[in-house]
């Protein structure tokens, strides 16, 4: 960004984070609702990735696949994200694209589940050595921002992903639930596939104490030998 002007260190970390200032995407429609968390789309069958950008504001969804670049979670992150959040606030307000980002990763992670997608994917690299941290961390950078528009272009990415939820359980729905005689089937093969485990479960139990009950009773029947051999043999020497 050679025309823009950097007043401080703060004011330089995001303007690396920026795509230039001809890409910059538009912030005219309102913020974001909704959105589902990491782990609800990934179970409904959203694949995440790495994505290659060197800019972490660069999130995409295509073909039922979510790129996210990668981010670094340590000690600092919170406090230097706090302090660009309150430069846009001040000073960026109609360009807040940090804030945007921050608030849709808020968004994605609700639990400590969500971390842990998102560190198994690679995506997050946690610093902080416990996820639980990271959760907290992420849900309370948005406390008290004055935040009422957001980028086009994470509008129709949450629009996008909501609807895949929607879909891909609107088709679960429809293939198991459709009507009562689906529905009880559906319901019927999961009550026999939890006592099938539970079956297998109580026929393992038995086996493994009758094995140790064999074991002991081999031990005893050992030593009892041994005990006999040595009465025998003391008979032998004394007799």
């Amino acid at each position: 960004h050679p025309s823009v002007k950097i007043e401080h260190i703060t004011d330089l970390i995001r303007t690396f984070q920026l795509p230039p200032l001809e890409n910059l995407p538009k912030r005219d429609r309102q913020h974001i609702k909704h959105l589902y968390s990491a782990t609800q789309l990934h179970e409904a069958g959203v694949k995440f990735e790495v994505c290659t950008s060197k800019c972490y504001l660069d999130i995409n969804f295509e073909k039922g696949v979510l790129k996210i670049p990668i981010i670094e979670l340590n000690d600092l992150t919170g406090v230097v994200t706090r302090n660009i959040m309150a430069l846009e606030q001040t000073r960026y307000i109609k360009n807040a694209y940090y804030t945007d980002y921050f608030i849709l990763l808020d968004l994605l992670i609700n639990t400590r589940k969500d971390v842990d997608l998102l560190c198994d994917k690679k995506i997050l690299v946690n610093h902080l050595g416990d996820n639980n941290a990271v959760k907290s961390m992420i849900n309370n950078l948005n406390k008290d921002i004055v935040w009422d528009r957001t980028r086009d272009d994470y509008i129709d990415l949450c629009k996008e992903l909501n609807g895949f939820w929607q879909r891909r359980k609107a088709t679960l729905k429809s293939e198991y639930f459709s009507t009562p005689w689906r529905t009880a089937s559906t319901v019927a093969a999961i009550i026999l596939l939890v006592l099938t485990f539970i079956q297998t479960i109580c026929s393992i139990i038995p086996l493994e104490h009758l094995q140790q009950s064999m074991h002991s009773q081999n031990i005893k029947n050992i030593c009892y030998c041994s005990c006999s051999s040595s009465f025998s043999i003391s008979k032998i020497f004394f007799c």
